[in-house]
């Protein structure tokens, strides 16, 4: 009887699950609400998890699943681990359970291995490098201080360059920016005045991220203020990966790049690759092999 393994990519919003079997080859998949517990209150995301755990029981049948990785944010939290214990035993599964932070699991899935180094850009920003040294593991991370302390060239960083360039424009301490009309028809206004109170009647740094796409058709019109943002922004990401690719002494191999800013956004995407290729001209920058639910069961099969 084949065993199963069990990954979990949780986020804020939602959380991918995927089931493998002991080859890796993908036997299940869903989706389910975010298991973030510093995004929602502690009894939901319990309620989630469990859930979660009960479904894949019953996908697994009458095969064992042996072994569950659980990669989210928030882990690092002293009391979330024995909570996602808990909820894991509540829905069933009493086996083996590896908790780590949803940037292991990117990392594994981008490089198909639980080691090397990953850039992510999403609506913040890390470098996070995984790796052996004696027989034992090693790790070492840039970034990730959040939107107010740092999250330097990620979606929300780039969304808020956008707005204090259309600022900065409407006072007429730069000339005018494409980045202005291209708020206004995405906000649907054409007044500084509502997005003056957008900005400022509760919108979430989750909401400024999601200006960042605007960057791209800027720079394509060659604007001065979006290609300013985006080499701003690729400079800073370059910028993250120089410790920890230094900590591990790595200047030739593989450098995964993930997140929706360095997938999507192309003009980040470029720049970036051109300020790591001046760094690390030996160093070869690669897409995401796999997601990281995918990545997430690697690490199961790992136990």
């Amino acid at each position: 009887m084949a065993a199963l393994y069990a990954g979990l990519d949780g986020g804020g919003t939602k959380t991918a699950v995927c089931l493998t079997d002991g080859g890796g080859r993908e036997r299940a998949s869903f989706t389910a609400p975010g298991i973030s517990y510093t995004g929602a209150p502690a009894p939901a995301v319990d309620s989630v998890l469990t859930q979660i755990f009960r479904e894949l029981l019953a996908l697994c049948g009458a095969e064992p699943l042996s072994a569950v990785c659980v990669c989210a944010a928030g882990v690092s939290r002293p009391d979330v681990p024995e909570r996602i214990r808990a909820a894991a035993q509540a829905g069933g599964y009493t086996g083996p359970l590896r908790i780590e932070g949803d940037h292991v699991g990117a990392l594994a899935g981008a490089l198909g291995a639980s080691t090397g180094v990953i850039l992510l850009s999403g609506t913040g920003s890390i470098c996070y490098g995984r790796g052996l040294r004696d027989g034992q593991v090693e790790e070492y991370r840039t970034g990730g201080w959040g939107h107010i302390m740092g999250d330097e060239g990620s979606g929300y960083a780039i969304g808020r360059a956008i707005l204090c360039a259309a600022a900065r424009s409407a006072d007429g301490r730069t000339p005018p920016t494409c980045l202005t009309p291209l708020l206004y028809d995405a906000l649907k206004t054409n007044r500084m005045a509502d997005i003056l109170s957008w900005v400022y009647g509760g919108t979430d740094k989750r909401e400024i991220a999601s200006l960042a796409p605007l960057l791209d058709p800027a720079c394509a019109q060659g604007d001065t203020a979006a290609l300013t943002i985006a080499r701003q922004a690729a400079e800073e990401l370059a910028l993250l990966t120089v410790p920890v690719l230094g900590h591990f002494a790595l200047t030739e191999g593989r450098l995964a790049l993930s997140g929706s800013i360095l997938e999507q956004c192309a003009s980040v995407r470029e720049q970036t690759l051109q300020c790591l290729h001046g760094r690390f001209p030996s160093l070869a920058c690669v897409s995401p092999a796999a997601d990281a639910a995918a990545g997430a069961a690697l690490l199961a099969r790992e136990l």
